[in-house]
């Protein structure tokens, strides 16, 4: 409260009221006489000086007025100053923690460190940056310079989730945090929105919560594994859903480990991200190669269009199956830099050759095309260390490249698979020099001449597939020393002389298939007494007079005819 008004001097002096602004009576009128008799000290009258003039009496004096006057002033300056500081609102901060501050001026050339802002000992001194930072931070890594800025796009509808939606916000609201984290935070909400058609679709499982702001992480993430045929199975996981209030790298399909940071001196950095089979659509996300430290990058069995851009190069595994990719295979993909050990691309539509370049790729171990257009040869595969190749099911031609400028991949190749395509020339003799083949693969060419002995020497040999060619000549007994051999499929050919009684030694054999061959005699019987026997197939029709005799085959088929009987 404040203290009423307070007179002047002069007002106290002419209306005869205190310092409290209260009247009071004045004293009585004096005698008739101008003069007035002074007491004296002991009561008598002062005969020395007893006519005085009569005057009103000093107290309070003038002096202590103004002093109480003064004091009052302050004290109530002092109350209506409090009660407005008191009543004045807190400013309300940016609700966007900064990410960083810019940095100092560099020579050019120079790539400047990121720098944040510092935090203070109060939030409520905590430093707030405009929007704009951010999205001019965001435009270089996305898209077009000016896509974070076009409403309606991936891009610019990503960075306002950032902005207004994220609700860990609020938990990172005083947290120091470098340009690069934020990159990453926004790279992978991008990555929603850009395969959801900006959230107008959903992911498989771990979508983000229903509701906007809400705190809900959990979720179930159905973890695909694919198997032979391409197909996959899936596994149901808890993990943490997309655009939650979690940590993007506790996000389902994310896997991050620690870094340096100039910020914080080390944060999660996402080195492995496994999207396979979530229904994906849209395009392939090339903006994730603005992750650094991104290494494996799984986006297979999707809805996804778009080409193979040589930015996905410096990754060491790159998985894009089973999508629909168009366009070829970029001639700068592979080179003497190359760190890829592992790419896909197989069942797309891709067109074009594989590039001379591959055999540059030192670090290769599994090559993946199978199932596009590619046409022109295999070619020569170099250093690389190469384990696996399948490029079946395509129009390339030639011979193999069994016969060519050996390297690495002779001692390594595991896996051959090459069937369905136009190769052609004879079998190289050579395969006996490939001791790690396990599966060999190549049926539905157009490969003629015999099966080489040296095919025979290989121990390792689990399956050998080559129906469906012109192939000429008798199976050599030496087949018994293929001791590890399960699937023997020679179907479709033009071999002669009899199947050899030495095949049965081969304990492992599971699937053996002779049809449509010019062979005769009798399958041997010891076949059918073997406990891994599975599927025999020969040409035992007509069942009066068959060219092969077969006691316990599964199927018997009419040459030169689709006429089969299955047991």
């Amino acid at each position: 409260s404040t203290s009423p008004p307070r007179q002047s001097q002069d007002d106290d002096d002419d209306d005869g009221q205190d310092e409290r602004g209260e009247s009071q009576p004045l004293p009585p009128p004096p005698a008739p006489l101008p003069t007035a008799t002074k007491k004296s000290k002991n009561g008598n009258d002062d005969d020395d000086n007893n006519v005085v003039k009569i005057q009103r009496t000093t107290f309070p004096s003038s002096t202590l007025l103004f002093v109480l006057g003064v004091c009052i002033v302050l004290v109530t300056a002092g109350i209506v100053t409090g009660v407005s500081i008191a009543g004045r609102e807190p400013k309300v901060l940016d609700p966007l923690p900064v990410p960083t501050i810019s940095p100092a001026p560099t020579a050019p050339g120079e790539t400047p460190a990121p720098t944040a802002v510092q935090p203070t000992a109060s939030p409520s001194q905590f430093p707030t940056v405009s929007p704009q930072t951010f999205l001019d931070l965001f435009a270089t890594v996305v898209g077009d310079d000016d896509d974070v800025f076009q409403e309606g796009t991936a891009a610019y509808e990503a960075a306002q989730w950032m902005l207004t939606q994220d609700p860990s916000n609020e938990s990172l609201h005083f947290q120091q945090k470098s340009e690069e984290a934020w990159v990453q935070r926004y790279l992978l909400v991008y990555l929603y929105y850009a395969t959801t058609d900006n959230r107008s679709t959903e992911w498989l499982s771990c979508n983000p919560p229903i509701f906007a702001g809400s705190q809900t992480t959990d979720c179930i993430w159905s973890k695909p594994t694919e198997i032979v045929s391409g197909r996959l199975v899936y596994d149901r996981v808890p993990s943490n859903r997309w655009l939650s209030a979690a940590d993007e790298c506790d996000w389902a399909g994310v896997e991050c480990q620690t870094v340096s940071d100039v910020v914080s001196g080390g944060r999660l950095a996402v080195t492995s991200l496994s999207v396979a089979g979530q229904e994906l659509v849209g395009s392939i996300v090339t903006e994730l190669v603005q992750l650094p430290y991104l290494q494996s990058l799984d986006m297979s069995h999707n809805n996804l269009a778009g080409q193979l851009d040589s930015v996905w190069k410096g990754l060491r595994q790159l998985q894009l199956q089973y999508n629909f990719l168009t366009g070829s295979i970029p001639d700068d993909f592979f080179d003497n830099e190359s760190i890829m050990q592992h790419l896909n691309i197989g069942a797309n539509d891709m067109v074009g050759t594989i590039p001379a370049e591959v055999g540059l790729a030192s670090q290769m171990t599994a090559l993946y095309v199978f199932d596009n257009a590619f046409q022109g040869t295999i070619p020569i595969l170099g250093n690389m260390p190469l384990r696996i190749f399948q490029g079946q099911q395509n129009q390339l031609g030639g011979i193999l490249p069994f016969d060519l400028h050996y390297g690495a991949w002779a001692e390594t190749i595991e896996e051959w698979w090459a069937f369905d395509n136009q190769l052609n020339g004879p079998l190289s003799e050579n395969l006996g020099l490939f001791p790690s083949l396990r599966d060999f693969r190549v049926g539905g060419n157009q490969f003629t001449g015999t099966i080489p002995t040296s095919t025979y020497q290989l121990q390792n040999l689990f399956r050998v597939e080559v129906n469906d060619n012109s192939l000429t000549g008798p199976i050599d007994p030496s087949i018994r020393g293929l001791v590890k051999l399960e699937t023997f499929d020679v179907s479709g050919n033009g071999l002669t002389g009899t199947l050899p009684d030495e095949i049965a030694q081969i304990q492992t054999l599971e699937v053996v298939k002779t049809q449509n061959n010019l062979l005769e005699g009798v399958i041997p019987t010891d076949l059918c007494f073997l406990g891994s026997m599975e599927v025999l197939e020969a040409d035992c029709l007509p069942e009066d007079n068959p060219p092969t005799d077969c006691f316990c085959c599964t199927t018997c088929c009419e040459r030169g005819t689709d006429n089969c009987i299955q047991y």
